[in-house]
Formats: structure tokens, sequence, C-alpha cells
């Protein structure tokens, strides 16, 4: 119980998305209108990981959160977590995946033999992957000469960072398009950042 109403305290007063979930008070939203504290409370154990389950994708709905290991009460596979997972999505996460669907088609239309990585129309730049990733060591990227690997995201960001900043480069814009884009590598979206 104690678990319970400090998990429900830190979320009343730190979580985002309560306005766009209709949520007024998370004690009363998770043990009243989802049922959610009676599957957490009980002996159930694979009620449990599904009310867990539930929390965590379909009403902290970050998009992030998620299960990785074996359940810690009923011992199932996370595989088995992964499906329960999927199955309940919340609306951030379903929603950016028909958006990404949608971007996608209309991208391959426009660029049927596939998008540029690094692409400049007037005195714009256009940067554009669909995952964050990195695939050297850090320290390897102080080294390169001449990055030339769209697939790896620190190596295209130095490439179009060094073609924006050439001598004479017309460049005034830069677009870095994420419109499809499902996320990766952490320091490769902090090299992005930067």
């Amino acid at each position: 119980m104690f678990n319970f109403r400090e998990l429900c305290f830190a979320m009343d007063y730190f979580y985002g998305l309560k306005k766009e979930h209709r949520i007024d008070s998370f004690i009363d939203f998770l043990a009243l209108d989802a049922g959610v504290f009676a599957q957490l409370s009980g002996t159930d154990s694979i009620a449990f990981d599904a009310a867990l389950t539930g929390i965590l994708m379909r009403f902290f709905d970050d998009g992030h959160s998620a299960i990785f290991r074996n359940s810690w009460r009923s011992g199932q596979p996370q595989g088995m977590v992964m499906v329960s997972m999927f199955a309940n999505m919340g609306y951030s996460p379903v929603t950016r995946n028909k958006e990404g669907t949608r971007l996608t088609k209309a991208r391959t239309n426009a660029y049927p033999d596939g998008i540029p990585a690094y692409e400049e129309i007037g005195d714009t730049a256009f940067v554009t992957f669909d995952s964050f990733t990195a695939k050297r060591k850090p320290e390897e990227y102080y080294e390169l000469e001449n990055p030339d690997d769209p697939q790896d995201t620190i190596e295209l960001m130095i490439y179009a960072n060094r073609m924006v900043r050439r001598e004479g480069s017309p460049i005034k814009n830069i677009v870095i398009d994420l419109s499809s884009n499902g996320g990766g590598a952490s320091n490769a979206a902090i090299a992005v950042a930067s």
C-alpha cells in the first residue's frame, strides 16, 4: 500500500500527460477507474504482470518505459511480457507508429530510390536518419578523416557538419528529419543534440 501510494503521489505531481489522459488523481484512476490496484495487491502473479504492463504501456504512455527482464513476480520470460506490452500500447506509441508509417510512405513516393542521408536544396541542408546508431567506440570518432557511413548517426553528423561549414557553403538552414526515426542509441542522440 505504501509503494502504491508513493507511486500515485509521484505520478500526480510529475506525470506530464495527466491532462491528455483525463486523469485527475492517480489513486482514483488506478484504484477505481482502471482497477489496477486490485491486480497489483492480489496474489495472482500473471494478473500482476498484466497490470504492471498496462501501467507502463497505456497509462505512463511515454514510449520508453518497458519490461526488459523476466518478471520478478511470475517468472514469465521477457518475450511473454513483451507480447503483453505490445497488446497494451498507449496513445503515444500507437500514434507515433501510425504517423511514422504514413510519413515513410510519403517519403518513398518522393524518393523511390531511397532518401539521401544528406542533401542540399538551395540554402538548406537536410539530414535524414531513421534510427540513432553508433557503430564505433566514442574515441574512434575523433580519428575519422573521412566519415562516410550514413548508417552511423554520429558519422553522418560529422559529415553534415563538415559540409555545412565548408568554405563557400551556401547553407543557411539545417533540417534534421526525424519523421520516421524510431529511436536507438542514447550516445548517438546526444551527438545529434550537440
